[in-house]
C-alpha cells in the first residue's frame, strides 16, 4: 500500500499547497513615518507638493471635509494594521499630534488646542493681513 493510499484511509488530507501564514507587523512605525505617511497622503488627495502642508495645522486649514478625513483614517488604519477609531483625527487634530499619538510619543489625551482650525487659521490670517495694513 502506497503512503498515499494510508493517508486517504486514515482521513488525513494532503495539503493542496503550501501557503505562508500572513505577517504580523512587528513594531509600529515612529512618529516620523506616520506623519510623513499622513503628509503624503494629503498631498496626493489635495494634489498639492507635499512641502505645502504644515504638519502642525490642524487638518481643517488644508481643506479636509469629514468624509475624507474619515476616509484618511481608514486608509491609515489598513497601512498600520490596526483598528484605530474614526474621531482620531478630530481628537488629536494636526498631523503632527495624531502621528505622535499613534506612535506612543504623545500624552494620550487629544489635543484641544486646535479644536476649530478653520476658525483659528482665519483668524491668524486676519491679525497678519491688519499688521501689514491690509483690509480683513
Amino acid at each position: 500500500m502506497s503512503d498515499r493510499t494510508q493517508n486517504d484511509e486514515s482521513g488525513a488530507q494532503p495539503p493542496t499547497e503550501w501557503q505562508p501564514a500572513p505577517r504580523a507587523r512587528t513594531s509600529s512605525p515612529d512618529a516620523a513615518a506616520i506623519e510623513s505617511w499622513i503628509v503624503h497622503q494629503l498631498a496626493e488627495r489635495l494634489s498639492v507638493d507635499g512641502r505645502e502642508i504644515d504638519p502642525t495645522m490642524p487638518f481643517g486649514v488644508h481643506g479636509l471635509d469629514s468624509a475624507e478625513t474619515v476616509g484618511l483614517t481608514g486608509d491609515l488604519e489598513r497601512w498600520l494594521g490596526r483598528s484605530l477609531r474614526t474621531s482620531l483625527a478630530y481628537e488629536y487634530p494636526t498631523i503632527r499630534s495624531l502621528a505622535a499619538y499613534l506612535a506612543g510619543d504623545a500624552d494620550r489625551r487629544p489635543d484641544r488646542r486646535h479644536r476649530d482650525g478653520r476658525r483659528r487659521h482665519a483668524r491668524l490670517e486676519g491679525r497678519d493681513a491688519s499688521r501689514n495694513g491690509e483690509e480683513t
